[in-house]
């Protein structure tokens, strides 16, 4: 009975070791018209979405996009941005 037991609390330990949490971040930019890079090095190689349209177009590829440099605004775009890896 306690090699089950043994058992049973060891496989819920790797369980739980095992669940890895992704963490997430923010960043807020904006543009009042032109072109604004925010500093995100290495922003292409992440997974950035708007979390919040604070003023203007935010379409992706349009309003804002990613490169290695940071989030780029564009055309009025302000925006919070989150980002974690990519998957």
């Amino acid at each position: 009975m306690k090699t089950i037991q043994g058992l049973m609390t060891t496989c819920a330990f790797i369980g739980f070791v095992g669940v890895a949490q992704a963490t997430t971040s923010e960043i807020t930019c904006g543009s009042t018209g032109g072109m604004n890079r925010c500093p995100l090095p290495g922003a292409d190689q992440l997974h950035v979405t708007v979390k919040q349209v604070l003023e203007g177009d935010c379409t992706h590829e349009k309003g804002w996009w990613a490169d290695s440099d940071g989030v780029v605004v564009d055309a009025g775009c302000n925006a919070v941005f989150s980002y974690q890896a990519a998957k």
